[in-house]
């Protein structure tokens, strides 16, 4: 097959992190892939950088005056489009578009046209609402119907043009005959059925995966001693950015109640001028091996975000034999299987506290078996990705039909 897969970033993140996995299986299947991405952060030789820095910050740029989110890199998307038809793809997956690098209906007009099977994994929810990436938090449901204006969706950018957005993307997908569309998770697909992307050919969960052979637990690889935290329960959170979506408010909260029994961590990027409590030890983003580290060193992860398409730490964190606890909304339940962590209420700050004190009471071990088989069993990298081989492959007999 010649499968090619268009990102925003190569290798950063936890997309960029599927991409290097995707590569690494149709290397061995011994499939032709080509990567594009719109994020500069470093060379990839297999992989072809869309348009120019100075062509993203021109789209940054109208983005911000405008609104239109994915509606500019005119030039470099009819290129990408040009390079698609050398290639003669078999399948084409995309997956975040919305970070200033290509023209989306442009785009995804060319896929249509020329009938090429492409599938869509909504690592966000940005393909079917007017802009936003996620609705949870501001309890919009407009996207069932059609997004207007007044929008709560906030970025910064105006919102006067919601509606064009979500009247150009429903008309491109009433008609989009083969289209296939994943979501990391059965809300995400649940939601994606009853959206402007109801027509496509196939909805169904594909959940991210982890590396089991990387996430695994460990002996912590000396971080309890480096941060002198000692035998004291640690409670580890981790994101790349920090803010009141991702939760960041309820563990200050949490740790202006728990004593000095209790050390937590914060991994990812803090908002400049944040003051956290001298319980928080807070930490710039790590590598992956880094990560191993600290879950396996953690007593427990507390996940508060609001909204999630999958939660890939929380499954990174259990594969590393760590219980998790997350509050009961959009994905984040489903990550958490049984006897593996705790889920409680939406923002119900004193309901985290008592699930971390009956973690601390039974102890880790308690939860360990259960973490590491269920992930296991739902997101081990090999299976997940020989399920979507499953489904280019079925792609593929919609190309030749």
């Amino acid at each position: 097959m010649k499968i090619v897969q268009i990102n925003s970033v190569r290798e950063y993140g936890s997309t960029g992190r599927i991409i290097s996995e995707i590569c690494l299986k149709a290397k061995k299947e011994n499939d032709e892939l080509f990567i594009f991405y719109g994020e500069k952060r470093g060379n990839f030789g297999d992989s072809i950088f869309v348009g120019n820095t100075l062509d993203h910050k021109i789209h940054a740029l109208m983005k911000r005056l405008t609104g239109l989110t994915g509606y500019y890199s005119m030039a470099a998307t009819k290129k990408l489009c040009r390079e698609l038809n050398k290639i003669n793809s078999d399948v084409v997956h995309l997956h975040n578009l919305h970070s200033n690098y290509v023209n989306v209906p442009l785009l995804l007009n060319h896929l249509k046209t020329m009938q090429i099977p492409t599938v869509i994994t909504l690592h966000d929810c940005f393909l079917y609402t007017g802009r936003c990436y996620h609705y949870i938090s501001n309890g919009c449901n407009k996207w069932e119907t059609q997004c207007n204006l007044p929008c709560p969706f906030s970025d910064g950018c105006p919102n006067k043009n919601v509606q064009k957005m979500y009247d150009d993307k429903k008309a491109i997908f009433e008609d989009f005959k083969n289209l296939y569309v994943l979501s990391p998770s059965k809300w995400g697909a649940n939601e994606a059925k009853r959206s402007i992307l109801k027509n496509a050919r196939l909805i169904d969960n594909l959940y991210n995966w982890v590396d089991l052979s990387l996430f695994k637990p460990s002996d912590g690889c000396g971080i309890r001693e480096k941060y002198q935290i000692g035998d004291k329960f640690l409670i580890l959170g981790v994101s790349s950015g920090w803010n009141e979506s991702k939760g960041i408010s309820d563990y200050v909260k949490l740790a202006k109640v728990l004593d000095e029994q209790f050390q937590i961590i914060l991994i990812g990027k803090q908002k400049e001028g944040v003051n956290l409590p001298k319980n928080i030890i807070s930490i710039p983003e790590v590598s992956p091996n880094e990560l191993v580290d600290f879950y396996s060193a953690a007593d427990c992860l507390f996940s508060p975000s609001r909204q999630e398409t999958f939660g890939l730490v929380i499954a990174e964190a259990m594969a590393c034999g760590t219980p998790a606890i997350v509050y009961n909304t959009t994905a984040c339940p489903e990550v958490v299987g049984p006897g593996c962590g705790y889920v409680v209420p939406l923002k119900d700050v004193d309901g985290v506290i008592e699930k971390i004190k009956e973690i601390k009471s039974k102890g880790k071990k308690y939860f360990s078996d259960s973490c590491v088989a269920f992930v296991r069993d739902n997101f081990d990298k090999d299976k997940n990705l020989e399920k979507l081989w499953e489904i280019y492959r079925l792609a593929c007999q919609s190309k030749s039909k």
